[in-house]
């Protein structure tokens, strides 16, 4: 298996779940993007929305991880106002190297396969790269739901990684 990271912004625990048990499952390190803004409150939420909207950098903490020095990297993201959020677009725009490969998981609250597109495509464009694949899980599945979806997202992401290695 690539040296793996999975790499999440959550801002009310959602996608920190998600990202905790696919670390889990694939025996990834995991890394869970801080920007040091409390954004829980109802104008968190909102200030939140806005920033997505306009495409504002995020102020990121340090992180534990040096994401350069992984093969691949999973990077999750709650939607924003139908994009990825600004922590999650500010380290793809940062962080991710050409010579990595990566893929895209998301949580969202809103019903509709589009929103989930709209944000894998945000990230795509922010990080210049096309995902080995892609996890949406609606946040009402959290609670238990999503189990059976995470374990086929790391056993996809597994056999595609092996089926490049072996044409490498």
């Amino acid at each position: 298996m690539a040296k793996t990271l999975v790499v999440y912004y959550s801002r009310t625990g959602n996608t920190r779940q998600i990202g905790q048990e696919l670390a889990s499952a694939l025996g990834a390190d995991a890394e869970e993007l801080r920007d040091g803004q409390d954004r829980r409150s109802p104008m968190g939420y909102l200030k939140s929305g806005l920033e997505a909207r306009r495409h504002s950098p995020a102020r990121l903490q340090p992180l534990v991880h040096d994401p350069a020095t992984y093969d691949l990297l999973v990077v999750g993201t709650p939607i924003w106002v139908s994009t990825v959020s600004t922590p999650v677009r500010t380290f793809l725009e940062r962080y991710v190297t050409p010579e990595q490969k990566v893929a895209w998981f998301c949580t969202y609250g809103l019903e509709g396969e589009k929103y989930p597109e709209r944000a894998f495509q945000a990230m795509t464009q922010a990080a210049g790269l096309t995902p080995l694949a892609t996890l949406s899980v609606r946040t009402q599945d959290v609670a238990g739901k999503h189990r059976e979806a995470v374990a086929e997202y790391a056993a996809r992401l597994s056999r595609r990684l092996e089926a490049g290695r072996q044409k490498g």
